[in-house]
């Protein structure tokens, strides 16, 4: 029985971070799309909160009961640690791309 024949370079790289071959190319660009840009959502939130906890500090303003502040921190962790996982995982793609490990 003959050994398995290694990959070349470009065979690897395709298919080393292939999603599933059943799903469409542009489902998995959509997915990609919304996992990279995912962090955006959290951070608008996060700022939007943080200005209206300013803006209830105005003199004559009508207050509310929503803690502000607290969303505001949460949704920024949030907004944060997933904008790290996004780093980390593109900077995985990349470097098992370009800069393949040599056995």
């Amino acid at each position: 029985m003959t050994p398995p024949r290694p990959l070349d370079y470009e065979t690897r790289a395709a298919s080393s971070y292939r999603l599933a071959p059943w799903v469409s190319r542009s489902a998995r660009f959509m997915l990609l799309l919304l996992l990279s840009s995912g962090w955006l959502l959290p951070m608008y939130l996060g700022v939007t909160s943080l200005i209206t906890s300013i803006w209830e500090r105005i003199p004559g303003a009508m207050p509310s009961s929503f803690p502000h502040l607290h969303f505001a921190g949460q949704a920024f962790a949030v907004a944060f640690i997933w904008l790290t996982a996004v780093v980390l995982t593109w900077t995985a793609i990349l470097l098992r791309r370009f800069w393949p490990i040599q056995k």
